[in-house]
Formats: C-alpha cells, structure tokens, sequence
C-alpha cells in the first residue's frame, strides 16, 4: 500500500485552510478513505496539532476548532498515527546533526518523513516497481508563516 507520511505542518494547514493546500490535503483524505493510501504522522502531531492560526491571533480557542482537531484522531480518521519511538528518534537526530553540514533545515522541511524513512528502511520515492511501498508527502510546499506555534 502507498504510505504518505505528514508531519503536523500539513494538518495544521488543512485546520487553518490554506487555500493552495486543502484541496490536496481533502483528495488524500479521500484516497485514505477508500483504503488507496495510508497516511501516517508521527504521536507527537495529536501535541503539536493544537490551535488554529485563527485562534492564536484572537486569543480566544473555539470549539469549532477543536472538534475539527479532534477529528483528525477519532476511529475512523484517514490519518494514522505512528508511535514516536527510538528508532524513529534517532534517525530524526541524525538528520538534525547532518543540517549542519547540508544546505537544509530538518525543521523547515519536517523531520518525521525522513525518519520514518529511515524506520522502514530503503524506500523509493518513484516506486518504479509499483509494489506501493514508498513512502512520501505529496502535498505542496507551504509558505513560511504561522503553523501552530
């Protein structure tokens, strides 16, 4: 089966509806649905998904939010969530110390797709066997801005 593999950046975008992305984001939500895909996040996404942009601005939470939030992790959700464990971390980390000799930032692009890469070992992104097993993030690059926190 595809696994696509969020981190909590592309779940706040769908709470806080940003237009070039929830489209995408819903398409997915569909796929999962009907059992084409699985999306995966990492535990520690139910912590950071906390508040809408919205609310943070207002300074006032809303129920709406939270019941839209919370829905993201009842039975029956297209995501799934992957327990944060030591492997997990540990590849995190290492990606972490290799920025500081590569033009990246584990931050910017999330940390957690690249350590479930390295959890469920030798991946590839373009599946050229169709055995369905890559995993990947399928979701367009989000401009820099408020992301939950």
């Amino acid at each position: 089966m595809n696994m696509r593999s969020w981190d909590a950046n592309v779940l706040l975008s769908y709470i806080n509806g940003v237009a070039d992305r929830v489209p995408v984001i819903e398409e997915l939500f569909r796929q999962a649905r009907a059992g084409e895909i699985e999306l995966l996040t990492s535990s520690v996404s139910r912590v950071e998904v906390a508040f809408a942009a919205a609310e943070k601005h207002a300074g006032a939470l809303d129920p709406e939010t939270e019941g839209q939030i919370d829905t993201l992790w009842t039975p029956g959700s297209p995501v799934k969530t992957v327990e944060f464990y030591d492997l997990i971390g540990d590849g995190a980390r290492a990606l972490i110390r290799q920025s500081i000799t590569q033009a990246y930032s584990p931050f910017r692009s999330g940390w957690f797709l690249p350590a479930v890469r390295v959890a469920l070992g030798p991946t590839n992104d373009e599946d050229p066997a169709g055995t369905g097993s890559h995993v990947t993030s399928h979701v367009p690059k989000r401009s820099r801005g408020v992301a939950g926190g």
